[in-house]
């Protein structure tokens, strides 16, 4: 990966809910998600510990037990392998940055 990057000029990888783009190094990952309009990233878990911060929208966020609303700048840490869900709950595109260390390689193109 390069050291310098635009996130405009970054390749888009378009799923069911979400368009996911990557910057990353050896170490960690940034990851942007825009996410659709009532979009439900379900519940899963990853051994990678994650920091999320809502860059615009409104969301749900689910993490043992307890259920946290997120908008603008909210942030959001996942400890290694915690099952956690997030749900978009607007009706516009939640966009979501994402700090992962170790990378996550299973997003790798």
């Amino acid at each position: 990966m390069e050291r310098f990057a635009n996130w405009s000029e970054l390749p888009a990888k378009k799923q069911e809910v979400l368009e996911r783009k990557l910057f990353y190094g050896k170490e960690m990952m940034m990851v942007r998600n825009e996410v659709k309009p009532h979009g439900v990233l379900a519940l899963h878990s990853h051994p990678h510990a994650q920091m999320t911060m809502v860059l615009a929208g409104a969301c749900d966020v689910t993490m043992e037990g307890e259920t946290f609303h997120l908008t603008t700048d909210g942030v959001v840490y996942f400890p290694p392998d915690v099952p956690h869900e997030v749900v978009n709950t607007g009706e516009t595109i939640l966009i979501l940055l994402d700090v992962f260390t170790p990378i996550r390689e299973d997003f790798l193109p």
